[in-house]
């Protein structure tokens, strides 16, 4: 047989026997499994031998046997073990490093054995499982595999799937989170998994959480399609491009919606830097390529902005209410939008576009002039007071 083989049968050279101690793991379970031929070939297909199982043709092949007979040896030490309880100190001292160190990564936790002295190799949970399970003693963890890494964790795939679905609603509703609002959602929802290793690791490995700012974990999630934050971003830079950080920053908060979420300015910023088509450098943003504003902004947003484009980027915000009422814009839509949207910015009685400072001029004409009701417009080709545009139909109640 092979090095390997002779590894766990004992039979190596005097200065390998000198640093092997025969409480190791592997040992150990080979001496469980009965120590003859037979147990080395169990030990080879389940792993217990350290080296991560291998199938019955490629046992058989290392064997010099078929693969049936090999599916008869394991059929017959399974048999002959089958309830036996007997001491295995390596075998507990291994489950209980595990346990004590989960979430992990598994090939964290397989390298970390030979570390702490318990196996020669990186022993493979799974094969750890396995013995526990022919050993009669109770793991109290159990492997994920995900398409990036191996999860060692004590959750549930249901509860698993809860962390990944209440983490997933949090980017959907806010765009970023910290992991202490992801707690604050999983206590209501599963609080079984509300400790923040088991959220951070089980995101980390199951979906592809990125740090925005580790420690004060500020994370999100760049596989969620629909991202609140990134959405508003991208209008501004449709708008503005580029743009300075401060200016992106307040178009962000301006949102009632994510004032809960608003992040500090250098957590908004790395969240630009990692998102795809867009770039910092300094203090400044920018998409790259550039973003058309039809494509990213509301039927409301794109009708203000056109007037307001036309106009400098910036003009008294009643002249520009009825300019937009004249282009079929309904007047709540109008006023919800300029109070709301990241694209505009308000100077008192001045709208104007993100990245468009009004001139001290403008600003002194504007304080200058009385905000009347009866500023004219002109409606259907005749010029009347703008209150006359902008009054509601006749019997309808106000909201």
């Amino acid at each position: 047989m092979g090095r390997r083989t002779k590894l766990i049968r004992g039979e190596v050279d005097s200065e390998q026997q000198g640093g092997v101690s025969d409480a190791l793991l592997e040992r150990e379970l080979l001496r469980l499994l009965g120590g003859d031929a037979k147990a080395q070939v169990v030990a080879r297909y389940w792993g217990f031998d350290g080296l991560g199982g291998a199938t019955l043709q490629a046992v058989g092949a290392e064997f010099r046997i078929t693969a049936e007979r090999v599916r008869q040896i394991l059929g017959e030490v399974v048999k002959r073990v089958a309830g036996r309880r007997t001491a295995a100190p390596a075998l507990e001292a291994a489950l209980g490093y595990i346990a004590q160190r989960v979430p992990a990564w598994a090939d964290v936790l397989e390298s970390g054995l030979p570390a702490a002295g318990i196996s020669i190799h990186s022993f493979r949970v799974e094969s750890l499982l396995r013995a526990a399970a022919l050993f009669g003693r109770r793991a109290g963890f159990c492997v994920t595999n995900t398409a990036k890494a191996r999860l060692v964790h004590a959750l549930s795939p249901l509860l698993l799937e809860a962390v990944v679905r209440v983490a997933r609603r949090a980017i959907e509703r806010g765009g970023i989170a910290t992991i202490k609002t992801l707690l604050e959602d999983l206590r209501e929802t599963v609080p079984q998994a509300v400790d923040g290793r088991v959220a951070a690791a089980v995101l980390a490995v199951v979906e592809d959480l990125q740090w925005l700012d580790q420690v004060s974990e500020w994370f999100w999630l760049p596989g969620v399609s629909r991202n609140p934050v990134l959405n508003r971003v991208r209008k501004v830079l449709s708008v503005a491009n580029p743009v300075q950080s401060a200016e992106l920053w307040s178009a962000i908060a301006r949102e009632y919606h994510l004032q809960g979420y608003s992040p500090p300015r250098e957590v908004l910023l790395e969240l630009c830097r990692q998102a795809s088509g867009l770039r910092v450098e300094g203090m400044l943003v920018e998409a790259d390529p550039p973003i058309d504003p039809r494509e990213v902004l509301g039927e409301t947003e794109a009708a203000i902005f056109e007037v307001l484009a036309a106009h400098g980027g910036i003009m008294p915000r009643t002249n520009l209410a009825g300019a937009c009422i004249q282009r079929g814009v309904n007047r709540t839509s109008f006023h919800h939008c300029v109070t709301r949207s990241p694209v505009v910015v308000l100077h008192g009685g001045l709208v104007g576009l993100v990245g468009r400072q009004p001139a001290v001029q403008e600003v002194q004409e504007s304080s200058a002039k009385p905000r009347s009701k009866y500023l004219r417009a002109t409606k259907n080709g005749e010029t009347v007071g703008l209150h006359r545009l902008m009054e509601r139909p006749a019997g309808r109640r106000s909201s």
